[in-house]
């Protein structure tokens, strides 16, 4: 299930990948571009809300901040631009996963706690670059 929604995310992000930063930074622009906005904000809304009711059942409530939300404020700090935004997002939080959960297991440490520690160290390497650099 988890497959068959992440496929729909990724349709739809190719599908309005010009219309999503319209959407969040300039919603006077969409409404005089004829881009219904609000439909697209509430289907982003909708797959995010599945996304993460599916995720929950999968890795726990508590885990689901270093997935989502540690990568995305990492990327943040990082990135300048929406499509750069997006991979880094993608690719930091796939190097949190791996990561927490390849070294829970050399480590023998709890799964959840490993990954959530992993997302915050990341997160914190991420607001040192831009602090000191």
């Amino acid at each position: 299930m988890l497959g068959i929604v992440s496929a729909v995310i990724v349709i739809f992000f190719v599908i309005c990948y010009r219309e999503i930063p319209l959407v969040f930074n300039d919603p006077e622009q969409t409404q005089w571009l004829c881009i219904t906005a609000n439909g697209i904000r509430n289907v982003l809304l909708f797959l995010t809300g599945i996304s993460i009711g599916i995720s929950m059942k999968v890795v726990g409530a508590l885990l689901i901040d270093a997935i989502v939300l540690l990568p995305a404020m990492a990327t943040v700090q990082l990135s300048s631009g929406f499509g750069q935004t997006l991979w880094l997002s993608s690719l930091l939080g796939i190097i949190t996963t791996t990561g927490g959960f390849a070294r829970s297991l050399t480590i023998d440490l709890p799964t959840g706690a490993t990954i959530r520690m992993t997302g915050v160290i990341v997160f914190g390497a991420a607001l040192a670059w831009c602090i000191f650099l």
